[in-house]
């Protein structure tokens, strides 16, 4: 199934809510589905720097090491 690009504006949207939500694992979801990791927020945040603000190191760590995969 190819992708719109309005498709990939709501997954980079999607990742920025789940982030503040708080389910890693539906952020790693939202990564294997093609998120855009690079994507930046109304504050100019990747979604990397709003997990580093929003939720404990762990979350962040963990969430490096999915990007790295």
């Amino acid at each position: 199934m190819k992708l719109a690009p309005i498709d990939f504006v709501i997954i980079a949207a999607a990742i920025f809510m789940a982030i503040k939500a708080g389910p890693l694992a539906l952020v790693q979801q939202l990564i294997a589905a093609g998120a855009n990791v690079n994507a930046l927020d109304g504050q100019d945040s990747t979604p990397l720097h709003r997990a580093g603000l929003v939720q404990p190191a762990e979350y962040a760590t963990s969430l490096v090491t999915t990007l790295l995969r």
